[in-house]
């Protein structure tokens, strides 16, 4: 890759430094690689958070659906079985749901320390 003279990084950036020589370049390569993969995990990471939110919700969604289709079935044992079972669905999806909110407060301030040094470090390699 070095032999026909262009030398180009993963992505396009300024550096305050030329990376003509090889030795510069593949440093820089091996610098800049990573977060090609760092910016892809992240991506992945908040799609992950997004699906088990959804997931809630949807959880939530069916047991409000079932509860309102009991009807006057409530008296018969079956019923109360049955209800037994959505009452013990609804309690866990309320628990999940308050730990992924309790848990939540803590990622967003990650990702807002992380988003503010990456915004900084761009707008350091921009500048320079």
């Amino acid at each position: 890759f070095l032999a026909n003279g262009s030398m180009a990084l993963p992505f396009q950036v300024s550096l305050p430094y030329s990376y003509e020589d090889p030795k510069i370049y593949i440093i820089t390569y091996f610098y800049l690689g990573p977060m090609v993969y760092m910016l892809a995990c992240h991506n992945a990471w908040i799609c992950l958070l997004i699906t088990i939110q959804l997931h809630i919700c949807g959880q939530l969604s069916i047991i409000g659906h079932r509860i309102r289709k009991i009807g006057p079935r409530v008296d018969h044992p079956e019923g109360r079985v049955m209800f037994q079972t959505l009452l013990k669905r609804h309690t866990r999806s309320i628990w999940m749901a308050n730990t992924f909110n309790d848990s939540f407060h803590f990622i967003l301030l990650i990702d807002l320390v992380i988003e503010t040094l990456l915004l900084g470090l761009m707008a350091f390699v921009i500048i320079t």
